[in-house]
C-alpha cells in the first residue's frame, strides 16, 4: 500500500513539473546540434548569418517535436514558424535564454523561448492570441491602450491601430461594436494573433465610413455647385444695364463667363454670351460721328470680337 502511495505520489510529481500541456511544451528529445556558446559567440560578434544557419538547426528540430495539437504548438506552428513579427521574437527569446547558459542546448533554450513567448502572448496586447481576448487575460481596454500609447516602435506606422481608433471612436460603433465583433471572431480563430483579429473587423466598417464620407462631400460639392450656378445666372444671365448691374466689375466677369470653354459657365456659356451682346449693344455711344468710329475702334482693340471680349 505505501508503495502504491509512494508511486503515486511520484507520477503526481513528474506530472506536475511537465506543466500543462496545453501552455507548455517538453524539451526535444536528442542533442543539440549546436551549443549555446555557439550561439552567444556569433551574437555577440554580430555573424547573422551563422546565428540564423544555428536557430534554423533548431527550429527544424521543433518542427519536428511540435506537431500535437494543442494551444501552445498551434501557436509555435501558426504564428512563430509563419509571422515575421513571432519570428523575431522568438529569436531574440532564444538568444536571451541562452545568455549566460553556454553549456545549454540551444534546442533547449529554443523551448524556454516558447513556453516564454507563449505566456507573453496570453497576457501582452500586441502579441496576444484570440484565445487570450477570449479567456480575457487581455481585454479592450489593454489593446487600445497599447494602440494609442505603443510600447514598441512599429516601423512606417501602425494601420490596425489606425483603423480601429476609427471605429473605437465612432458614434456609430464605438467600443461596445469592437468587443461583440472580436470576441464572436476569436471564438472562431482561437489561434489566430488578436491584433490580426481587431484589424479584419475593424477594416470593412472603415471603408464603409470612407465611401459615406467621399458620398456626403461630393453632395456638398454639388450642393454649393447649384448654389453658384444659381447666383451667377441671377447676376449675369441678362442684359447688365436692364438689370441695374452695369458696373465695370460685374462687365469683366460676364466677359469671362461668356467665353467659350470657361469652366465657371457650365451648360451657360450661351447665356451668358447673348448677356454679353445685349450689354455691348447698349453701352452709351458718344454721338458725334468721329467720336463713335474712335469708340469702336477702341472697343475692339480691348479684345471683343465675335460677341466676346478676349
Amino acid at each position: 500500500m505505501l508503495r502504491k502511495i509512494s508511486l503515486l505520489a511520484s507520477m503526481t510529481m513528474i506530472l506536475s513539473g511537465c506543466g500543462d500541456s496545453e501552455t507548455k511544451v517538453s524539451y526535444v528529445s536528442g542533442d543539440s546540434t549546436f551549443s549555446c556558446a555557439q550561439l552567444n559567440e556569433s551574437a555577440a560578434l554580430g555573424n547573422t548569418a551563422l546565428t540564423s544557419r544555428i536557430l534554423t538547426s533548431a527550429l527544424s528540430q521543433l518542427d519536428k517535436t511540435y506537431a500535437e495539437d494543442t494551444a501552445i504548438q498551434r501557436f509555435y506552428r501558426g504564428l512563430v514558424r509563419k509571422d515575421a513579427d513571432y519570428s523575431f521574437q522568438f529569436a531574440r527569446a532564444t538568444i536571451d535564454a541562452c545568455e549566460g547558459n553556454a553549456k545549454t542546448g540551444v534546442n533547449r533554450a529554443a523551448t524556454d523561448a516558447l513556453n516564454a513567448l507563449f505566456a507573453r502572448a496570453m497576457k501582452e496586447p500586441r502579441l496576444a492570441t484570440c484565445q487570450a481576448y477570449t479567456k480575457g487575460t487581455v481585454n479592450l481596454d489593454a489593446v487600445i491602450r497599447e494602440m494609442s500609447e505603443p510600447t514598441t516602435l512599429v516601423l512606417g506606422g501602425d494601420a490596425v491601430a489606425r483603423t480601429v481608433s476609427i471605429v473605437y471612436s465612432s458614434k456609430e460603433h464605438g467600443a461596445g461594436y469592437l468587443h461583440n465583433e472580436v470576441t464572436s471572431r476569436c471564438k472562431e480563430t482561437p489561434d489566430a494573433r488578436l491584433w490580426s483579429a481587431f484589424g479584419s473587423v475593424a477594416t470593412p466598417v472603415v471603408e464603409k465610413l470612407y465611401k459615406e464620407q467621399q458620398a456626403a462631400a461630393a453632395a456638398e460639392r454639388q450642393r454649393k455647385e447649384r448654389e453658384e450656378r444659381a447666383a451667377r445666372l441671377e447676376t449675369y444671365s441678362g442684359n447688365l444695364y436692364s438689370t441695374g448691374k452695369a458696373t465695370c466689375e460685374h462687365f469683366r466677369e460676364l466677359n469671362m463667363l461668356a467665353r467659350p470653354g470657361y469652366a465657371d459657365s457650365y451648360k451657360d456659356q450661351r447665356i451668358f454670351e447673348a448677356a454679353l451682346k445685349a450689354t455691348v449693344a447698349d453701352i452709351p455711344r458718344p454721338e458725334m460721328a468721329h467720336q463713335r468710329t474712335a469708340f469702336e475702334k477702341a472697343l475692339n482693340h480691348t479684345g471683343f470680337y465675335g460677341g466676346h471680349f478676349v
